[in-house]
């Protein structure tokens, strides 16, 4: 469970580097967590 939720964490963490380092796509980066919240609520 904790490999999972540290994996969760790092793809958070390097979504936000892209995020920060492409200001230009903020609203692809919005739908992708979208995508990946809804997804990470399912598995819970």
């Amino acid at each position: 469970m904790m490999s999972k939720f540290r994996r969760n964490m790092a793809f958070l963490f390097i979504c936000n580097k892209i995020r920060f380092s492409l200001p230009w796509v903020p609203f692809m980066t919005d739908i992708v967590m979208n995508g990946i919240g809804r997804a990470m609520l399912i598995e819970v």
